[in-house]
């Protein structure tokens, strides 16, 4: 077995960067009311905040005074709602969302990300704060607002990882990256495939399946070259087992 430690959540998330400079929200099959739509912005803005906080130490903070209080917002909105609702992390994601069978509901509407965000930045802060079983509900949960998302799945897939149930772990991240492929385009492909290719690779380095960890990071840099957290995992791999051959 590789030992190793694994890596933590970030203290940050690409996707609210995103949110801070004002990604629209967007429904299919018509869009609601201005009236009847809850307004996104000060919720992303929020999600800013909490980010601060997180920044400055203070991840309790940022649960009970930003990340809580704009999954109330959303959860009341839509509580009652005829259609399904969805948060998606891309305009493909959302066409795909907006094709699932839904007999059940009148119809679909998909929103921006920023509520599965507010899931996955209060799942950073909990495993800050040591709460890792806390921390996996609430990426579960962002997994029900948005199913398919390779990057929630991902984040789901690492508290496995951080327990040690490494198989577990394993299957996680090859549905994420299943999700990427079908979800995701563009840059955001790429980096989907990458983070979890790379997280089944620690898992699989865990387990002692230093092969299948190794073709794992070379496919991470057939997607980039420059992929340094790969790269830097190889020569690990490579100190492991020259040690495991001179020990012979």
């Amino acid at each position: 077995m590789v030992s190793r430690t694994l890596r933590a959540f970030p203290a940050t998330c690409a996707t609210v960067a995103l949110l801070a400079a004002g990604q629209p929200a967007f429904a299919v099959e018509g869009p609601a009311s201005a009236e009847a739509q809850p307004a996104a912005d000060p919720q992303r803005e929020m999600l800013v905040t909490g980010r601060d906080l997180m920044t400055l130490g203070q991840p309790r903070r940022a649960i009970d005074e930003s990340f809580d209080k704009v999954i109330r917002h959303f959860e009341q909105a839509y509580q009652d709602s005829e259609r399904a609702v969805y948060s998606s992390q891309s305009l493909q994601m959302g066409l795909v969302y907006s094709a699932i069978p839904r007999p059940d509901k009148k119809g679909t509407e998909v929103l921006d990300s920023t509520w599965g965000d507010a899931y996955l930045l209060k799942a950073y802060a909990l495993v800050a704060l040591g709460e890792l079983q806390q921390a996996r509900d609430a990426l579960q949960s962002a997994l029900v607002v948005s199913p398919m998302s390779a990057r929630y799945m991902a984040e789901l897939a690492y508290t496995y990882a951080a327990d040690r149930n490494f198989a577990k772990a394993i299957e996680l991240y090859r549905r994420s990256a299943d999700f990427a492929n079908r979800t995701s385009s563009g840059v955001m492909l790429k980096e989907d495939l990458a983070r979890a290719w790379r997280g089944e690779a620690i898992a699989l380095s865990e387990q002692g399946k230093v092969r299948e960890a190794r073709a794992l990071y070379e496919k991470c840099l057939e997607l980039d070259p420059n992929d340094g957290r790969a790269l830097n995992e190889l020569k690990s791999l490579d100190e492991v087992e020259k040690r495991w051959r001179d020990a012979r």
